[in-house]
């Protein structure tokens, strides 16, 4: 390798059809090029590069640099001929730079540069080239004429008498194209003194270069990997491009992004998740070739590089600034006083960014789609793959966004409709496209289980004026978890269109005829819920996302309310059909698992319509209003004829009966404890926007003017602790709304939330734990606790995320102690606990045995009734928002429920936490509709095996069935330890390991359904009994669903003996899952 140090800018160039991913590339004697640069900043954002001056056609240079133009860094070619005691000359586009220092037209030359620097472009001389006449031949040669191209194009200290081409105009770095191996040998010392002449960072500290590329052709791209024989003329390539990542990733942390190439656009996602990346090169002239959406090529990849998809409706505009209270709207809102920057949303940790805008107001259709796409860190351009890092809070003002094309709205992203009146999307009459809204953007086969934190509150979709057209969808949401529907309403024209589409990788159509909808791939939201579908085809189409929970839907005058034809498990939970013509059909392809419960039909017809002759649903407590129609029908046949009450009916695999599949079973009468269901039903809650609310209702909490004097910062390194918990309470005492601006709100305390409290986040503002308080595992510490043990009271939250910014082993992260006086006095709505991954923290962890991240994520005690609506508990098994920390972290315990007073969990996913995900410890009276949950990846057959480096307490597992390390000692999904009256619709789990699920001590007076596994082991059960015996495995009768799947389990005090005849295998630890939940590996 040459010895190049840390100067060198290196960059790939296949032509745009290529699609070629993104790799590092090593320099070869031929065809290579580096360039030398200054320092380069240690958060540094995807950069764009064009290279100007080879094409008749192309513009002005100083057009490319317009502030509007999508270059960072423009490369002037070609000093073609130095070295050899030569000064170094050669032709610039087309004007010629003599040997001896003249230039024609160079005047010109410089004036554009002048400008490009001006705007905040680099311009960089490119050496060498096709067809160059160099030669070094000693490193003293090397030396002259660096020092000849420092004193001639740059910006040196000492007056020199060499020639000045550009005047006082200089560069800013040199491009070296070698494509000859002329005296290579002495490259190394021609670059070596070029960047010592960087007044801004004269020391060498690596002999690696900063960036690497080839030529901007189809042969270089063709050639980008070694042949297998090492023969440059072979039919491979000769350049081994697959090497470079690791060698990127083993340099100094700050030099580390090395790799920048060109490619198709639609490919570049791929290419900015590889280890290194830093961006994108092309050639000018070609940057401007027209292509589709109102984008040139250039446009489309800028808008790749910096939020990961192709140009939506033209290129990013900046956005306007921050708006004075609105006029139009009295809710309290968008009327909150935002003029203060102390007492307004800030995001820290943002590439030293300090003036990115979380909330943005918008009144028309053009400034709502520039809202969710621009406005980012840099150069106007947000991020679609982040999570929590760069969030947009976008107010729609009442009225009507009429849109011609599908609106795609990105990741970390909330739109929020007036409450007090709440505005309209609608499609216009000449709209392009056959989605109106899709979560996520327009790149089809891509899965949606990266698509975080997107949501829709207050929003009506409205696509009436589309009626001619069949293939049409209001809302495609193909998202994953911390995403949700809140208070939204689609309406669609009689007959035709689909209200919501959820869509698997099979179903994927080209991009030119993307009529079914774009694909949610293996997308996993937790819940869907709080939303009303008018009229249309179809309500809910679901085609393949993994699970979801479906709460509090309403279906008004549709052809079919929901059609499943795919995905792993649906829970249908207090849902009302009114005047639907099929309420919910199974279409023949597919077996998810499907539990409809609490759920009201009115002027309908048959209530379930199955297509699969061998489905497997529960159905509990459903009211029909009339006995015209039978209630179930599978394949054509009747199964449950017409009547106005079903109360339990179980069809599908069930535990102990023979034979396992029961087609036949009889409906039972409903049984329910009073606390979880005082009168029948299960509560339904939803995050309340205070509608009716004023600004004088709220209390900012950074405003000292209102938080009673205190001064917080939100700003990740103030210890904002004590002021925010005055702050707290005095709201509560106030009894005002307490808004909690988005920011990283660092606390060295614990944090009380007192009862009285109705606190909202803006993005999902964040409290954060550090320092000793939470250090000591033997004495584990809420960071926030919501009431003190024992108190009654109020106190409901949303929008908030809750974190540790250091390895705490001692921290609960959450802690609920509060119970109230009935159900949902203390509720917990679409927020988030996370631990690792994200850049706010300093978790970076690379030996899960030595990185003990957290105690608990989210603890219920035993004296606390909460209603968890929503609500997603993650580690970390992949650094999200461009962080560069590492994820191999053991967290001991996700949610552990102690509750005994009534706790209703509805849509919860725990993911990839030591020794369990969700612990029961003595739990009773509880709902739970949905589970999804993850084991830790770095555990199994190589990893670790728990409960190392966690010492088991009582209500862990102890992992005493397993013989060490391997498939047996992993995450247990969910870990039973007694208990009383639980009742769980629906988990999701899969893998490799044996046992998810495991019954330590059975709970009493118990109903699990729809337990469900899958994953790379052909063999793995659903549950562990205290017996050692185990049930559940696909290939013994359990088939279904993600591969294995029981549709119920009672516990033994509950069955009749007579009736549960076949006992469970006893094959030792195996995987286990349980009804409502996911579990992946």
């Amino acid at each position: 390798m040459l010895p190049l140090n840390d100067g060198l800018l290196g960059w790939i160039q296949p032509s745009p059809e290529m699609g070629v991913k993104i790799y590092t590339v090593f320099i070869p004697a031929i065809a290579a090029r580096a360039v030398v640069s200054r320092a380069i900043p240690t958060a540094q954002r995807f950069e764009s590069v064009l290279y100007w001056g080879q094409d008749d056609n192309e513009r002005n240079l100083a057009d490319y640099c317009a502030p509007d133009e999508d270059a960072d860094i423009l490369i002037i070619p070609f000093l073609s001929q130095f070295g050899n005691g030569r000064f170094p000359n050669g032709f610039i586009g087309s004007h010629e730079l003599r040997p001896d220092g003249t230039c024609d037209g160079c005047d010109e030359l410089a004036r554009d540069i002048d400008i490009c620097k001006a705007n905040g472009k680099k311009v960089f001389i490119s050496l060498g080239g096709g067809g160059s006449d160099w030669q070094l031949t000693s490193p003293g040669d090397a030396q002259d004429v660096a020092f000849s191209l420092w004193n001639s194009y740059a910006n040196p200290a000492v007056t020199s008498n060499s020639p000045r081409p550009f005047g006082d105009t200089f560069v800013d770095g040199w491009d070296i194209d070698v494509e000859s191996d002329n005296g290579s040998q002495f490259l190394g010392d021609l670059v070596n003194n070029l960047r010592g002449h960087f007044a801004s960072d004269p020391a060498i500290a690596t002999s690696f270069p900063a960036r690497r590329s080839f030529y901007n052709n189809q042969c270089s791209a063709n050639d980008l990997f070694r042949d297998s024989n090492d023969n440059p003329n072979g039919p491979g390539g000769r350049y081994n491009l697959a090497e470079w990542p690791g060698i990127c990733q083993a340099r100094p942390r700050r030099m580390r992004s090395c790799i920048v190439v060109s490619l198709d656009p639609r490919k570049g996602q791929e290419s900015r998740n590889v280890p290194g990346y830093n961006g994108l090169m092309w050639d000018a002239a070609n940057s401007d070739i027209p292509s589709d959406r109102g984008c040139n090529y250039m446009q489309h990849a800028r808008n790749v590089l910096d939020f990961g998809a192709t140009c939506s409706n033209g290129p990013s505009q900046p956005l306007p600034p921050a708006p004075p209270p609105s006029s139009n709207s009295d809710w309290w809102f968008p009327n909150i006083d935002r003029s203060d920057p102390n007492a307004n949303d800030f995001v820290p940790f943002l590439d030293g960014v300090f003036e990115y805008q979380v909330y943005v107001a918008v009144s028309d259709a053009a400034g709502l789609r520039n809202a969710i796409a621009s406005g980012g860190p840099h150069r106007g351009n947000r991020d679609n793959g982040f999570l929590a890092g760069e969030p947009r809070v976008v107010y729609l003002a009442p009225g009507t966004y009429e849109l011609d094309e599908t609106l795609f709205i990105f990741t970390d992203t909330i739109l929020v409709g007036d409450a007090a009146q709440p505005p309209i999307i609608s499609a216009s009459s000449s709209f392009t496209g056959c989605s109106l809204v899709v979560g996520g953007h327009d790149r089809p086969g891509n899965g949606g289980e990266l698509k975080f934190s997107t949501m829709l509150k207050n929003i009506v979709l409205h696509t009436t004026q589309q009626a001619g057209t069949k293939d049409f969808t209001a809302l495609n949401w193909r998202v994953a978890q911390n995403s949700g529907l809140v208070n939204v309403q689609i309406r669609l024209p009689q007959d035709v269109h689909t209200g919501m589409l959820w869509q698997s990788l099979g179903f994927i159509a080209a991009p030119t005829d993307f009529c079914a909808g774009i694909s949610m791939g293996r997308g996993s939201t937790v819940q869907v819920g709080d939303t009303m579908v008018s009229f249309g085809n179809i309500g809910v189409d679901y085609l393949g996302a993994q699970e979801v929970t479906l709460k509090n839907m309403t279906f008004k005058d549709t052809t079919v309310g929901i059609r499943t034809a795919g995905g792993f498990a649906i829970n249908i939970f207090a849902t009302t059909f009114d005047t639907v013509g099929f309420p919910v059909v199974f279409q023949q392809d597919g077996g998810p698992f499907v539990s409809i419960i609490d759920t009201v039909s009115v002027s309908s017809h048959v209530f379930l319509t199955s297509n699969n002759a061998f489905p497997n649903f529960v159905l509990e407590n459903i009211n029909i209003d009339n006995t015209e129609h039978d209630v179930v029908v599978i394949a054509g046949q009747p199964k449950i004829t017409a009547r106005t009450h079903v109360g339990t009916y179980v069809h599908g695999n069930t535990f102990g009966s023979g034979p396992i599949y029961q087609a036949d079973g009889p409906i039972r009468d409903l049984s329910r404890p009073s606390q979880i269901a005082p009168d029948g039903n299960y509560p339904v809650m939803t995050a309340d926007p205070y509608p009716e609310a004023t600004v004088e209702d709220i209390v900012n909490l950074k405003s000292p003017a209102q938080d009673g004097g205190f001064t917080i910062k939100g700003d990740g390194s103030t210890d904002d602790g004590n002021a925010l918990q005055a702050a707290l309470a005095h709201a509560a005492e106030a009894g005002k709304i307490a808004f909690l601006p988005y920011g990283i709100y660092r606390t060295q305390r614990t944090i009380t939330i007192p009862p009285g409290t109705e606190l909202i986040g803006n993005g999902w503002s964040t409290i954060s734990g550090y320092g000793s308080a939470f250090a000591n595992q033997d004495q584990p510490t809420a960071v926030v606790r919501i009431g003190e043990p024992g108190q009654v009271g109020t106190a409901h939250i949303q929008d908030v995320r809750f974190t540790v910014g250091q390895q705490l082993p001692g921290a609960i992260i959450l802690q609920v102690n509060l119970a109230g006086d009935k159900p949902g006095d203390v509720s917990i709505h679409n927020s988030l606990i996370t631990v690792g991954g994200t850049r706010d923290t300093e978790v970076n962890c690379g030996d899960s045995a030595t990185c003990q991240g957290a105690y608990i994520g989210m603890h219920l005690t035993n004296k606390s009734s909460a209603y968890i609506d929503n609500v997603w508990v993650w580690v970390a098994d992949h650094p999200s928002d461009g962080s560069s920390g590492g994820t191999d972290i053991s967290a001991k315990g996700g949610v552990l429920i102690e509750a005994t007073k009534g706790t209703w969990l509805l849509g919860l996913g725990s993911e990839h936490f030591w020794l369990y995900n969700v612990a029961w410890n003595h739990a009773s009276n509880v709902f739970m509709s949905f589970l999804q949950s993850e084991s830790n990846y770095k555990q199994g057959i190589s990893g670790e095996g728990p409960p190392s480096p966690w010492p088991a307490t009582d209500s862990d597992p102890s992992f005493s069935w397993c013989d060490g390390p391997g498939p047996c000692a992993m995450t247990v999904g969910q870990y039973f330890n007694g208990g009383s009256d639980i009742s769980s619709r629906y988990q999701l789990a899969g893998g490799t390991q044996q046992v998810m699920n495991v019954m330590a001590v059975e709970p009493t007076n118990s109903h699990f359904y729809g337990l469900c596994s899958g994953g790379t082991n052909p063999v793995q059960d659903v549950m562990r009994l205290p017996d050692g015996s185990t049930f559940g495995d696909g290939s013994q009768g359990y088939g279904g669903s993600w591969g294995n799947l029981v549709a119920e389990y009672t516990t033994s005090d509950v069955r009749d003996a007579a009736r549960w005849s076949l006992r469970a295998n006893d094959r030792g630890s195996e995987q286990v899952e349980i009804t409502g939940s996911k579990t992946d590996l």
